[in-house]
Formats: structure tokens, C-alpha cells, sequence
């Protein structure tokens, strides 16, 4: 029986905050698809060592600020995205670094809060009608 190759240490190691171009293809059913910018949101050294916890980002739109779990991600020259985009955590994904392309840049702090807050809401984690949460 042959054995299950471990993982080792990548040759790329996307981090917290980071903005890569990945390829999330193929997908199932209603998975979002195609080669995408994701937001990597795993905490450092979790799980294996080849994986990313990553919400893909597709474009903004005016009625996403009603989606309680979707987070605002800006088009700014250290993010790297060339235009205002959305993520959407109830697309979230665990990615294996081979599908990394290339890092576009890194989302501000507050963004990646943001996003963390939208999968808390998700989850049920946190409740819309706690005191403090619009």
C-alpha cells in the first residue's frame, strides 16, 4: 500500500490580509468560479501547511452593504485590485496553495476585520440583533 505524501513547507506562503489571484476551478453547482482575487484569512501556522482559509472577491455592488456577510474590499494601490470589490464569505474556501497565481497585494487591517466580523455573522458566531452590530 503506498503512503499518503506529507505535506511539506510551500514555496509561497500567502499570509493573513494578502490579496492572490487564484484559480478556483473546477467547481460544483453554485461555487464561484474562474481564476479570482481571494482574501487569504486564516491565522498563521493553521492547519496544514499547504492550505489557505481564503473569501474569493468579485465585484462591489450598491445593495452588498445589505448582506451581512459580505465585507468591502478597496481598490487601493497596496491591495492591488483595480477596482472596488466585495467578499463574500459564504463562498469561503479552503485552497491549496497550488492554486495561488500571483499576490496582488494586502487588504488594510480594518478590511480584514470586517470580513472576519461578516463569517462571525455567518456562522451565527455573532447575532444581528446584539447592541453594536448594525
Amino acid at each position: 500500500m503506498s503512503e499518503k505524501p506529507k505535506d511539506t513547507a510551500p514555496a509561497i506562503n500567502p499570509r493573513r490580509g494578502e490579496i492572490w489571484q487564484a484559480n478556483l476551478e473546477p467547481v460544483i453547482g453554485a461555487e464561484i468560479e474562474k481564476a479570482r482575487p481571494v482574501i487569504v484569512i486564516n491565522r498563521p501556522r493553521t492547519g496544514r501547511p499547504t492550505m489557505r482559509l481564503c473569501v474569493p472577491l468579485t465585484d462591489w455592488k450598491p445593495e452588498a452593504a445589505l448582506f451581512y456577510w459580505c465585507a468591502t474590499v478597496s481598490d487601493t494601490k497596496a491591495s492591488g485590485l483595480r477596482k472596488l470589490s466585495l467578499a463574500d464569505t459564504s463562498q469561503i474556501r479552503a485552497l491549496d496553495i497550488r492554486r495561488f497565481e500571483a499576490r496582488l497585494g494586502k487588504a488594510d487591517l480594518t478590511e480584514v476585520e470586517a470580513i472576519a466580523t461578516a463569517l462571525a455573522r455567518l456562522s451565527g458566531y455573532i447575532s444581528d440583533d446584539e447592541p453594536g452590530n448594525p
